[in-house]
């Protein structure tokens, strides 16, 4: 648990969020770090004030304990991959399922570009909420990962790495926080010169900043870099043959799918199955008694600070819109 400078409050969290508590809590210590299904228990068993999770509650068992869980900030899952005869990877939300769940298990049945190779897929089973929250992503389909099982993340990127022909799943957080850069554009800057001097493909920088027009970009304008990784980040085609990529810019256009105010807080359609943007998006929550709404009040002021959310941003993580921020103090102040 969590003993933040909001002194009179106790945190439940799992692994994934124990850096970033340390960063917009100050805590450097009493961090006790537990399962997905020991936060819970600590939360009905009253051992802290709340929980976070990235995933919601049903809602049985928020009523009956009679619970409100917030979201304050998201993140995307990432598909990455190691292929050497593939320079660029485009599949569907579908194919990503049939991959993991070992009914295509060859890259030719992917397409017919691709060679005949043994598709070897890597999760980290110690990131249940992770594996939970993709899962999520396919609404009630059953969902059985197949494949090699690894520990943590620094195991799973390197089997990618170093196997070709793998494909695994991460938080986007988990490569954009150590690989991210802003370049600021300057005279003479070209797309292809960025591209080149940054080892990045340019089709990815031109998807992950949004670029419109290829032929103009302004001096002082910012471009983010995801450089210096050695696998490749997969494209999902959507229903309209629109090739996505996990960055802001898709973060912002499904927030815009996303409506708050039902009676839970749980959001009417949490996760919408977004046929104009990445699919793979998904939500961190904190989840509390109402009983403790007053105590809880002040850390969602902070935690949805313009202050805070900007952070996030640096920590790899994805802020809330203005409206969704508003649902949620509208939410506190009526219960």
């Amino acid at each position: 648990m969590v003993k933040n400078k909001f002194n009179d409050i106790i945190i439940s969290s799992e692994k994934t969020n124990k850096i970033l508590f340390n960063k917009i809590f100050d805590a450097n210590s009493n961090i006790i770090i537990e399962d997905r299904l020991n936060n819970i228990a600590n939360l009905i068993y009253k051992k802290v004030d709340c929980i976070s999770l990235p995933e919601i509650i049903n809602h049985k068992t928020i009523k009956d304990y009679d619970y409100l869980q917030i979201p304050y900030l998201g993140n995307q899952i990432a598909i990455i991959f190691n292929n050497t005869d593939i320079n660029q990877l485009i599949l569907t939300k579908k194919q990503v399922y049939d991959i993991l769940t070992g009914k295509i298990t060859n890259w030719n049945q992917i397409s017919s570009k691709y060679n005949d190779k043994k598709i070897t897929i890597f999760y980290n089973i110690k990131n249940s909420s992770l594996n939970f929250a993709l899962k999520k992503c396919y609404n009630k389909l059953p969902f059985n990962i197949i494949g090699n099982k690894v520990f943590n993340n620094y195991e799973l990127k390197q089997k990618v790495i170093n196997t070709n022909g793998s494909i695994s799943f991460i938080n986007f957080s988990d490569i954009s926080k150590k690989h991210k850069y802003v370049h600021t554009i300057k005279k003479n800057d070209t797309l292809s010169y960025l591209a080149y001097k940054y080892n990045i493909k340019i089709d990815k920088l031109i998807k992950l900043n949004n670029i419109v027009n290829t032929n103009k970009i302004n001096i002082g304008d910012k471009l983010i870099i995801l450089n210096n990784i050695n696998f490749g980040i997969a494209f999902i085609k959507n229903n309209n043959d629109i090739l996505t990529y996990p960055e802001i810019n898709s973060w912002n256009m499904y927030l815009e799918q996303i409506n708050f105010n039902d009676e839970l807080l749980e959001g009417i359609n949490s996760n919408p199955i977004n046929e104009n943007t990445y699919p793979f998006n998904y939500f961190t929550w904190i989840i509390f008694d109402k009983k403790k709404k007053n105590k809880m009040f002040k850390l969602f002021n902070y935690l949805l600070s313009q202050e805070i959310q900007k952070k996030l941003i640096d920590y790899g993580f994805f802020p809330l819109n203005d409206k969704i921020k508003n649902d949620i103090i509208k939410k506190l102040g009526d219960i």
